[in-house]
């Protein structure tokens, strides 16, 4: 291990399953998925945070990980994100007109949610803000997961913030197919403007229902974001970058590239790993690990 690099735990909670990944020295060294009952945790929410707990401890005693920086995700089926434009502000005084604005944009409670913000850009015309509210239920119940578990998470990452890490074009489309759940998420300057994420059970549907279903929801978010951007509308040919097991085939994302005019790819990230190391499964532990602590 080196002493500039201490380990970094990832663990994406993804429907009924804990994807767990370590990264030591800088590599990636070992990964296994925990599968749990659909009454313990679904469509990434964890329901018994004490057995949830006990069987991600017994998985980390196997490979014998006792320490290391915990970062996790949070999903992002629930998530409401946004970017706000507001009038010219000072540092001091953001957070406050930041939640006034927030407060008519959504309409839940801001005591039931976690909110946290990103500066985008600013101008003398003003601020964008990338504003991203979870609710604070479900990040609560992973924390006491993690707690059962004897960890304490370093940080706290929805998915579409860790995706976005893998992607280097400044403006692409990020898709994310798993066995219970899609998303499709448009990057600016490296943040999803645009992030929509539906949970569906399709089960063991094949494969070209799957792209189909994929495909749909795809469009319907281009033209989403084109009908707000008139401006600057996403070209066709707008690169995709495909996560998600689904993706685990070149079978499967060739079936992709042959329906999208522009390039398609999945995105390896930037650590070094071993040749059977099954990227588009692990690529939202791959973003956690990419995040700065």
């Amino acid at each position: 291990m080196s002493l500039f690099s201490p380990d970094v735990i990832t663990l994406d909670f993804d429907g009924s399953s804990i994807r767990f990944l370590l990264v030591q020295g800088e590599e990636v060294k070992l990964w296994e998925s925990l599968a749990l009952p659909a009454e313990q945790m679904s469509q990434g929410i964890v329901h018994e945070p004490a057995a949830v707990g006990k069987g991600l401890r017994e998985l980390l005693d196997r490979h014998e990980v006792r320490r290391g920086k915990v970062v996790t995700s949070v999903t992002g089926l629930r998530a409401i994100s946004r970017v706000l434009n507001l009038p010219p502000v000072k540092d001091r005084l953001l957070e406050g007109a930041l939640r006034y604005r927030v407060r008519q944009e959504i309409t839940l409670p801001l005591d039931d949610l976690d909110l946290s913000w990103h500066v985008v850009h600013r101008s003398s015309e003003g601020v964008a803000v990338y504003v991203l509210a979870v609710p604070r239920d479900a990040i609560d119940r992973q924390v006491e997961t993690l707690a059962a578990a004897g960890l304490r998470p370093k940080a706290m990452d929805i998915k579409p913030l860790a995706l976005a890490r893998l992607v280097e074009p400044p403006s692409a489309i990020v898709l994310n197919l798993e066995e219970h759940s899609l998303s499709v998420l448009v990057l600016q300057d490296g943040m999803p403007v645009v992030a929509r994420t539906i949970p569906f059970g399709i089960g063991r549907a094949a494969a070209e229902a799957r792209l189909e279903l994929l495909l749909q929801e795809l469009t319907r978010t281009i033209k989403f974001f084109n009908e707000g951007h008139r401006e600057l509308p996403l070209d066709a040919s707008v690169p995709l970058f495909a996560t998600g097991e689904q993706f685990e085939t070149k079978e499967f994302v060739g079936a992709l590239a042959r329906r999208h005019p522009g390039p398609v790819e999945v995105p390896a990230g930037t650590l070094p790993h071993p040749p059977d190391f099954p990227t588009a499964t692990y690529s939202v532990n791959l973003g956690l690990a990419a995040k700065k602590i």
